[in-house]
């Protein structure tokens, strides 16, 4: 699904504004939403998909909508919304650095002392 995210952004603007709608996800992983629609992505899928579109392409504004803070009392809206907005500046300074690669991780970067490999 990336790639086909990625392919279709690439396919002729120079320049992206990123406009994130948290409809887009699973009402399990993001409850405070304005329309929860069932079978939705997953955040690690959304926020993969985000800093590989912000990694691979030149972002000149981004939005992020449909965070309803008071029907979730949990946060966890909030802390996903944060999340994905954490990862889409983490693709503008990995494109900054030259690293363009949308499945890139630190290989310095540990996962219970266990490095992460591509």
């Amino acid at each position: 699904m990336l790639e086909e995210i990625l392919a279709e952004a690439l396919d002729g603007p120079k320049k992206l504004f990123l406009s994130i709608d948290l409809d887009c996800l699973e009402p399990a992983y993001a409850p405070g939403m304005g329309t929860p629609e069932p079978g939705g992505m997953t955040p690690m899928q959304l926020m993969t998909a985000v800093r590989g579109l912000a990694a691979q392409n030149e972002i000149v504004g981004i939005d992020l909508v449909e965070v309803n803070p008071i029907v979730d009392q949990t946060y966890l809206t909030a802390l996903v919304a944060v999340r994905t907005l954490g990862e889409a500046l983490t693709g503008i300074a990995m494109r900054k650095k030259g690293i363009t690669d949308p499945h890139y991780r630190d290989p310095l970067w540990k996962n219970h002392g266990v490095p992460l490999s591509k």
